[in-house]
C-alpha cells in the first residue's frame, strides 16, 4: 500500500513538473526577486487548505524517494544533529544533472602532422623517440648522404655520354652533307639519315635536361640532408620505414602532436547523436575529480565512419543492449581555456547548462531557502559545526524550476540543511546521513485514523479501529506568518 501511495505521489510530482517546464518554456523564466515578493505579499491573506499542505507533503515525500538524503530523519548517534549537504552538490545535481549523458572522451592535439621519407632517398640516421619534445626547427631524422653523392655522380655521367652521343651525331651530319654533295644521285638516301641523327640529338637535350633537373634536386637534397621538425609538439609514432604501421594507426614515418591548443575526442552512440549539434555548449569534467570542470564547445562531429572497437561511449547511466550493439561516433570538443588539461587525459563531456546572464551567482532550489517573501531569506547552515540562520541575497528567480539566484551569504563550498521543523540554532551537525528505522515507530492513539481531503477544501477522518471520528468536516484555514 505504501508503496503505491509514493509511486502515485511520484507520477503526480512528475506531472507537476512536466507542466511547469511546459509553461516555463515560453517568455522570460527569470523575474527579479522583488517581483516575485509582491506577488506573494498580494496572496497573504489567502486561506491554505489542507490540499496545499498535502502538496508540500507529496514534494518532500518525492524529495525523499528521488534524494533520501535531502529530508533529516533522526536515527542512530546523529538522532540529535542535523544533516547538512554540499550546496556545490545541491546547486549542480539535484536540479540540474539527472537525467544528464555523459560521454567519455580523450585529449588529444588540436594539430598532428605527418612527416614521411622521400621516395629514392635511404634513410641515414634518425634523432627522436617516441614521447620526445621538439621545437619547431629540431632535427629528425637525416637521409644517407653518401647514397646521394654516388647517385649525383651517376648524374653527371649520365650528362657527359649525352653530349658525347651528340657530338657524334653532329659529327656523322657533317660526314653526310659532303659525301651528298659528292655523289647527288645519293641525295634522298643522306637525307634520311641526316634527319634521323637531329631527332637523336633532340632526344639526347631532352635527356640532358632532365638529368640537370635531378642533378639540382640532389644537390639541394644533399645540402638539406637533415629533415626539422615542421611544428612544436611531442612526438606520437617513429614508424619503422620497411614495415609500416606496426602497432600504430598512422602510416606515416614520424607523426608530430602539436603543443598548445588541446582538443577532446569524445564517443556518441548513435541513439543519442542528433542530441548534439556543431557549436553547442558542453561541459567537459574530470573523472578523476568530478569538481574540476571546463567550458568548451562542439566544433566537429564525425558520421563518415563508426568507431573500431571502442569501448567507449555513453557514460552515465550505462548502455542499454540496443546502445551497446549500435554504432558510435567520434565528436570532437574545443575546450574555452587548456589550463589544467593533460595531454592524453580522460574527461567526460556533457551538454552544458546555458544560465543565463543575469544569475550573478549560482542557482538554488526554492524549498532549501525560507522566508523567500521578505527581504531577510536565510538557510540553515553548517558553521563551525553548528546550525546557523544565514541570511542570503537573492537574485532573479526562475519560476520554471523553482530556483532563485543566491548572490551572497553562502558559497558553493557551504553545507546547508533541509528546512525542518526540528531544526534549531546551535545544533551540531553531520555530514553522515543515517538511513531512518521504522520499526519502532510509534504512532501513538491515532495509529488507525486517516485523514482526506474533500473537494470543497475541508478536512474530514473516519476510524477504522480506535481513533476519534469527525464526523463533520472542519474547515481548517491559517495565514502566512511575516517573516
Amino acid at each position: 500500500m505504501a508503496d503505491k501511495k509514493e509511486k502515485d505521489l511520484v507520477e503526480e510530482l512528475m506531472e507537476d513538473a512536466e507542466s511547469s517546464d511546459t509553461s516555463g518554456s515560453s517568455g522570460n523564466m527569470y523575474k527579479p526577486v522583488e517581483a516575485v515578493r509582491s506577488e506573494k505579499k498580494k496572496t497573504k491573506a489567502l486561506p491554505i487548505t489542507l490540499g496545499v499542505v498535502g502538496g508540500l507533503a507529496v514534494i518532500a515525500a518525492v524529495i525523499y524517494f528521488f534524494f533520501p538524503g535531502l529530508i533529516p530523519l533522526p536515527s542512530g548517534d546523529n538522532s540529535n544533529k542535523a544533516y547538512v549537504m554540499s550546496v556545490r552538490d545541491l546547486s549542480s545535481s539535484v536540479v540540474r544533472g539527472a537525467g544528464t549523458n555523459r560521454y567519455s572522451g580523450v585529449v588529444e592535439p588540436q594539430q598532428t602532422r605527418d612527416v614521411n621519407l622521400d621516395s629514392g632517398k635511404e634513410l641515414g640516421e634518425i634523432f627522436v623517440s617516441v614521447g620526445d619534445t621538439v621545437n619547431a626547427g629540431d632535427q629528425l631524422f637525416s637521409y644517407d648522404v653518401e647514397s646521394m653523392k654516388m647517385s649525383l655522380s651517376q648524374l653527371y655521367l649520365d650528362v657527359e655520354k649525352s653530349n658525347s652521343l651528340i657530338a657524334d651525331a653532329k659529327s656523322q651530319i657533317t660526314r653526310y652533307e659532303a659525301d651528298k654533295a659528292a655523289d647527288p644521285s645519293q641525295i634522298r638516301q643522306y637525307d634520311l639519315q641526316i634527319q634521323e641523327l637531329r631527332t637523336d640529338i633532340q632526344s639526347y637535350n631532352y635527356e640532358i635536361k632532365k638529368k640537370q633537373l635531378e642533378i639540382d634536386s640532389m644537390k639541394a637534397a644533399i645540402e638539406n640532408s637533415i629533415v626539422k621538425s615542421p611544428i612544436t609538439g611531442t612526438v606520437k609514432t617513429v614508424n619503422d620505414p620497411n614495415n609500416p604501421n606496426q602497432g600504430s594507426d598512422s602510416t606515416a614515418f614520424i607523426q608530430i602532436m602539436s603543443a598548445g591548443d588541446f582538443l577532446i575526442k569524445a564517443t556518441v552512440n548513435e541513439m543519442n547523436i542528433s542530441s548534439l549539434y556543431v557549436g553547442m555548449p558542453v561541459t567537459i569534467r574530470s573523472r578523476v575529480d568530478e569538481s574540476i570542470t571546463w567550458t568548451g564547445t562542439v566544433n566537429k562531429i564525425d558520421t563518415s565512419a563508426p568507431v573500431q572497437n571502442d569501448q567507449g561511449g555513453y557514460y552515465m547511466g550505462g548502455e542499454s543492449d540496443s546502445m551497446a550493439s549500435s554504432s558510435k561516433y567520434y565528436f570532437y570538443v574545443s575546450p574555452d581555456s587548456s589550463s589544467g588539461i593533460i595531454l592524453g587525459q580522460h574527461l567526460t563531456v556533457e551538454p552544458a547548462t546555458e544560465t543565463p546572464s543575469s544569475v550573478r551567482g549560482f542557482l538554488l532550489g526554492s524549498y532549501f531557502i525560507c522566508d523567500t517573501d521578505t527581504s531577510h531569506p536565510y538557510v540553515w547552515a553548517d558553521v563551525n559545526g553548528k546550525l546557523r540562520k544565514v541570511e542570503v541575497k537573492l537574485g532573479v528567480y526562475n519560476d520554471s524550476t523553482d530556483e532563485y539566484d543566491v548572490v551572497s551569504g553562502i558559497t558553493m563550498d557551504d553545507f546547508i540543511a533541509f528546512p525542518d521543523p526540528s531544526l534549531q540554532e546551535g545544533m551540531k551537525t553531520t555530514t553522515e546521513y543515517v538511513e531512518p528505522s521504522y520499526e519502532d515507530v510509534d504512532y501513538g492513539e491515532d495509529e488507525n485514523y486517516e485523514v482526506f481531503v474533500e473537494e470543497d477544501g475541508k478536512a474530514g477522518g473516519i476510524v477504522y479501529d480506535n481513533g476519534p471520528i469527525m464526523e463533520e468536516p472542519v474547515e481548517i484555514t491559517q495565514e502566512v506568518p511575516e517573516g
